[in-house]
């Protein structure tokens, strides 16, 4: 179970590597997304094209499978890590890109976090198979 775990943090990791390396096709993308559930909001589901209902189901099954692996990462020895994570993600960057929408700023403050994404991912990988460092952040401050 272990290596399942972490190779979908692989997959991540390549998914993070894609908004390092092209931040504005990422983002344009984001734009897409956005619009399409904006045009779908008061449309059954029924009655939506293919393409539509083909959109939001791949978005959601992304948000199922990310969030899934943040989850179940709360639970490795290492949950101290994804608990500061998620709190990074949505205390201070989704509320900032709330602010500076689809701007410059935006694609920055998204450049930045798929840096700090992909060190993370990178790190839990490393640390779990190589490092083994049992971070303790409570023990820590005590």
């Amino acid at each position: 179970m272990k290596i399942i775990f972490y190779l979908s943090s692989i997959v991540f990791l390549f998914k993070e590597l894609q908004w390092l390396l092209a931040p504005m096709k990422e983002v344009e993308k984001s734009k897409k997304r956005e619009k399409l559930l904006e045009s779908t909001k008061n449309i059954k589901y029924d009655l939506l094209s293919k393409e539509q209902k083909n959109g939001i189901m791949t978005m959601i099954i992304l948000f199922i499978f990310i969030f899934g692996w943040m989850f179940v990462g709360l639970f490795t020895f290492q949950w101290q890590i994804f608990l500061s994570f998620l709190l990074l993600q949505f205390i201070i960057i989704a509320p900032i890109s709330k602010l500076f929408k689809y701007s410059f700023a935006y694609t920055a403050l998204h450049w930045i976090n798929s840096l700090v994404a992909f060190c993370f991912i990178l790190f839990t990988i490393i640390n779990s198979y190589h490092l083994k460092i049992d971070i303790d952040f409570i023990n820590y401050f005590r």
